[in-house]
């Protein structure tokens, strides 16, 4: 677990740098065959800070937080996965005890 990917690359101001040091970290965790999470903050004009990081990533999940009259919501969408075929669509979720639960929406009917 990383959190987040720009607390490790906050020291680099070179931007080339910081792009080849980011293709080399993934790489990296790649060979060795793990499963990593990393979390990372969404760009200004782009979907990540540096714009590459979801290239790099076999999935990308965004997670929002929303309050709409005084109702908090959590929705989780998977914005790529490698591989596989998946929705689109923003799902609401739950954070307890037990893990994290998708919560079956209306729409699913």
């Amino acid at each position: 677990m990383l959190d987040t990917i720009e607390a490790l690359f906050s020291g680099f101001s070179n931007t080339a740098i910081l792009r080849a040091e980011l293709r080399r970290l993934f790489r990296w965790l790649k060979e060795k065959g793990v499963t990593a999470i990393i979390t990372g903050e969404q760009g200004e004009t782009s979907l990540t800070r540096y714009g590459l990081e979801e290239y790099v990533a076999d999935c990308v999940i965004m997670l929002y937080h929303r309050v709409e009259g005084q109702m908090a919501t959590r929705r989780l969408r998977i914005v790529k996965y490698r591989g596989s075929t998946h929705g689109t669509s923003e799902y609401p979720f739950l954070i307890d005890e037990g893990g994290v639960s998708l919560l079956r929406s209306p729409r699913w009917d």
